[in-house]
């Protein structure tokens, strides 16, 4: 998993969770998409930032990995329910 931060301006901007966005850096498409989103855009607009949460968040719907690590949270959270119920 990598991030891209966006500095929002504001002071302090690297202390807010709202600047950073989390993507799946095994996606080879990913960065070229974000790269061409950013091109000459105001790190500020929200309706950039709507669209680059939108890639981020769909890298990782790529991702096998992804689905095979959710499956297996959700299967070992079952098992350890079993045990401490």
């Amino acid at each position: 998993m990598s991030y891209l931060y966006l500095d929002d301006g504001y002071p302090d901007s690297m202390e807010y969770e709202n600047n950073y966005f989390y993507f799946n850096s095994k996606d080879p498409d990913v960065l070229s998409r974000l790269s061409q989103t950013l091109q000459g855009q105001n790190p500020s607009d929200p309706e950039l930032r709507n669209r680059i949460t939108e890639i981020c968040q769909a890298s990782f719907h790529k991702s096998d990995k992804i689905s095979e690590l959710n499956a297996f949270s959700r299967t070992f959270q079952n098992v350890l329910s079993t045990l401490f119920a």
